[in-house]
C-alpha cells in the first residue's frame, strides 16, 4: 500500500497479483529461514544440559512445519493452476514472474520437509538418550537391591528376638556376622563382576 501510496505501485492487474504473490512468499521465507536458525541452534546444543527444554522447542518447530506447510502447499497449487490457465491480461512477463513464484514455494515446501525430518531426528534422539539413562538408572538400582538383599536377609534373621541364636553368648559373634556378611558381599561382587553385570 505504500508502494501504490508513492505512485510506485503495479501499473496493472497482472503486475498486482505477481506483487502481492512476492510479497507472500518473502514473508514466508523468513519464517523458514527463523526455523532452520532454531534446528541449527538446536543441533549445536548439549543434549544433556536440559533435554525437557529442547524437546519442547523441537515439538514447537514441528508444528510450526505443519502450519506452515498448509497454508503453502495450497497457494502452490493455485499458482501452478493460474500458470496453467493464465487469463487473457496476464502479460508474458507476469506469466515468468508466477513460474519463478511457483519455484520458489517449491523450494521452500522442500525446505520445511527437510525442517520437520531435522526436528524428528532430534527428537528420536533426545528420546532415546532419556530413555537409555532412565534404563540406567533403573539397571543401577537393580544390582543395588541385589547387593543387599541376602544381606538384609541375613542380618534381620540373626535380630529376631527367639533363643538359641548361634553365638548369641560368644563376644566375638557380632564380629563374625560382620566378616559374613563382608565375605556375602564380597563373593556378589566378584560374581557380578564376572558376569558383567557392571
Amino acid at each position: 500500500l505504500a508502494e501504490i501510496d508513492a505512485g510506485r505501485g503495479p501499473t496493472d492487474a497482472g503486475a498486482l497479483i505477481t506483487s502481492l504473490v512476492e510479497q507472500l512468499i518473502a514473508r514466508m521465507s523468513q519464517s523458514i529461514v527463523d526455523m532452520n536458525d532454531h534446528i541449527d541452534l538446536l543441533e549445536d546444543a548439549d543434549p544433556e544440559k536440559d533435554p525437557e527444554a529442547m524437546l519442547n522447542k523441537i515439538s514447537t518447530i514441528r508444528r510450526n512445519c505443519l502450519s506452515l506447510k498448509r497454508h503453502m502447499s495450497p497457494q502452490h497449487e493455485a499458482l501452478e493452476r493460474i500458470s496453467r490457465e493464465a487469463p487473457g491480461w496476464f502479460e508474458d512477463h507476469d506469466r515468468r514472474e508466477i513460474t519463478e513464484s511457483i519455484e520458489r514455494l517449491r523450494r521452500f515446501l522442500d525446505d520445511i520437509d527437510i525442517s520437520k525430518e531435522s526436528a524428528v531426528v532430534l527428537q528420536d534422539d533426545l528420546r532415546g538418550r532419556s530413555l537409555a539413562s532412565s534404563e540406567h538408572a533403573t539397571y543401577m538400582l537393580t544390582i543395588v537391591a541385589g547387593i543387599f538383599l541376602p544381606l538384609g536377609f541375613l542380618t534381620g534373621l540373626l535380630g529376631i528376638n527367639v533363643g538359641g541364636i548361634p553365638g548369641m553368648e560368644d563376644p566375638r559373634a557380632f564380629w563374625i556376622v560382620v566378616g559374613l556378611c563382608c565375605t556375602i558381599l564380597g563373593m556378589q561382587l566378584a560374581l557380578f563382576w564376572k558376569w558383567k553385570w557392571f
